[in-house]
């Protein structure tokens, strides 16, 4: 698709995967963004694509030019789903010179075991193509340590790789004329607290670089291509999602729970109340009532509690499923709790701070369980662990 004079989206759509990266649901597909920045002098491909697209990803870059005609592939982020496709397309065009970060290059060896001419950035380096230029910043950690931003400043075109993507697989590639733009604000809120969310600090130095460039149109690695006003509302949106918390502001614990016959939910009702009448901002949720995408941001809370019943001797399929989206690396030393209701063993808690001490969480008190139906004496537990979490965040 040709987006304006030089330039070409030539990636591919997805449209029928349903998961990516094993755990994030992809209900709208995803696309594998790649564009052709065609200079007077020299020709570049802009990202890759995923294995078993490639003759897909050839038959469209051939639609603009032959593919021995590149002179560069620039490859903003090496998880596979952007670089598994080079090996064969190194294998079409071996005089290319792939450019990317240190960390790009090192890995894009790595996962194609092959040699290949190459050309590191390193800070703000840029790329004369005659008449069109390519500038490139690098940028850790939005959302790998190998990730960098490409802008052509004579397009004004904006290659920001994962940043400001979505899984969305839109058929007309323009985010302009989506038909149900309410469904790809929920995957864009749902692909920036999976990917995005843990690296708050990164994604707000990637705010400020892209907010000093004059962009008139967005061509991320997922989702479809997008200018103002669309731009304006993607930017304010990672402005709000990744804010430093204010100073001033109550500390937060999210509850999380499931409940067989209600018995867990009793407890996770009276630990909230406990913990609100202590001056805590808490959020609690029945897992499986929530979709995932509305509970991630919460995982971000400053202490965590997860509540389940105990069935053939563990923790529920719901509840481990949200803690495996837990972000390992920001949540060290977390303060969390768990809580649970059983009828005959109740090794679902033990379980369950098997696994979070294991992510390096800092269990806040001793895990309340009791057998069916809770007590005076259970309530009294939540009592003394509403005081340990609240002492845990002090």
């Amino acid at each position: 698709m040709k987006i304006k004079e030089h330039l070409y989206s030539v990636g591919v759509q997805n449209p029928t995967l349903r998961v990516f990266d094993i755990i994030m649901a992809t209900k709208y597909g995803t696309t594998y963004g790649s564009y052709l920045v065609m200079g007077d002098d020299k020709k570049a491909l802009i990202e890759g694509s995923h294995s078993g697209f490639e003759e897909i990803w050839f038959n469209n870059i051939e639609e603009v030019t032959p593919l021995d005609s590149i002179d560069y592939l620039v490859i903003n982020h090496t998880e596979p789903d952007h670089s598994f496709a080079v090996a064969a397309f190194l294998e079409k065009n071996p005089n290319v010179t792939v450019i990317g970060s240190v960390a790009a290059i090192n890995n894009l060896k790595a996962i194609t075991n092959k040699d290949f001419q190459s050309q590191v950035v390193k800070g703000e380096d840029s790329l004369d193509l005659g008449g069109r230029s390519l500038v490139f910043k690098t940028s850790p950690n939005v959302h790998w340590p190998d990730t960098m931003i490409t802008y052509c400043p004579e397009l004004k075109a904006l290659f920001p790789c994962d940043f400001l993507g979505a899984h969305f697989c839109e058929p007309t590639e323009r985010l302009e004329t989506c038909r149900k733009k309410e469904l790809y604000d929920i995957e864009f809120a749902n692909y920036y607290w999976s990917i995005m969310g843990p690296f708050p600090a990164a994604v707000r130095n990637a705010l400020a670089y892209v907010d000093s460039l004059d962009v008139d149109v967005v061509c991320p690695s997922h989702g479809p291509t997008f200018s103002e006003p669309y731009l304006t509302e993607a930017k304010d949106k990672y402005r709000e999602w990744s804010a430093e918390p204010k100073a001033d502001r109550k500390k937060s614990v999210s509850i999380f729970y499931v409940s067989a016959y209600g018995f867990t939910r009793q407890m996770s009702d009276y630990l909230a109340k406990k913990l609100e009448e202590k001056g805590l901002d808490v959020f609690i949720a029945d897992i499986i009532k929530h979709d995932e995408a509305a509970l991630l941001p919460h995982l971000s809370a400053d202490a965590l509690v997860f509540g389940s019943p105990t069935i053939n001797r563990a923790a529920l399929k719901p509840v481990w499923d949200l803690i495996s989206s837990i972000d390992a690396v920001n949540a060290k030393g977390k303060p969390f709790a768990t809580i649970g209701d059983y009828g005959w063993t109740g090794e679902a808690c033990d379980q369950l701070n098997d696994r979070l001490t294991g992510i390096k969480m800092k269990q806040a008190g001793e895990s309340v369980k009791h057998r069916f139906t809770p007590t005076d004496d259970t309530y009294k537990e939540l009592d003394r662990l509403a005081d340990d979490l609240a002492a845990a965040l002090a």
